[in-house]
């Protein structure tokens, strides 16, 4: 029989501490696929340009910095298998593989991949303002660097993909990594076991 020492209560059952991880890691992972969705649903159509602009990208690296580098990507890879699957849950509701050959595919790329580099250069940093900083940024010049490039190579042209997928969105942009330069710093003390 296994002491309570290895045991984690929930729900007021004894749980393994392994098993309590993996159900945490589970439910981090789907919560944040979730949020993302939820970032796609606030879709603000710019003028001029195929990409709207969401909240996408603040869930996006806000599951780096919460999960950790593993974990965020995997989040953000559930995210684009659903809507490849069919649920709705891409920027206006779109589903399907076709939707990820459109304009956004290049974001959406970015999106399993900049989790990652956000998670590791926080975590790398032990927290500090300028890791959590710096992979906000980085984390997100990546998001974009991914989809410019996408848009670049469909209307072959970087400098018409950097004016419609682009210079639209560094306003917001800032704000969003300012929220999550913020919630980086709130939630690294919780979550710096993650990886």
């Amino acid at each position: 029989m296994t002491s309570m020492n290895n045991h984690s209560a929930v729900l007021g059952l004894a749980v393994p501490r392994d098993k309590h991880r993996m159900l945490t890691a589970a439910f981090g992972v789907v919560a944040f696929a979730m949020l993302t969705a939820l970032g796609a649903a606030i879709r603000i159509p710019l003028p001029g340009t195929p990409v709207p602009m969401t909240l996408q990208t603040l869930a996006v690296v806000s599951s780096g910095l919460v999960l950790g580098s593993r974990l965020g990507s995997a989040s953000q890879l559930l995210y684009v298998l659903l809507g490849i699957l069919g649920a709705p849950v891409f920027a206006g509701a779109g589903t399907g593989i076709h939707y990820i050959a459109g304009p956004t595919a290049g974001y959406l790329l970015g999106f399993v991949i900049a989790p990652w580099i956000a998670g590791f250069i926080s975590r790398r940093g032990r927290g500090s303002s300028l890791a959590i900083c710096s992979a906000g940024l980085i984390a997100t010049t990546v998001i974009y660097t991914c989809g410019v490039a996408w848009l670049a190579l469909q209307a072959g042209s970087i400098h018409w993909a950097m004016q419609k997928g682009l210079y639209p969105f560094v306003t917001g942009e800032v704000l969003k990594i300012s929220l999550t330069i913020m919630i980086g710093h709130l939630t690294y003390p919780l979550c710096r076991g993650t990886n």
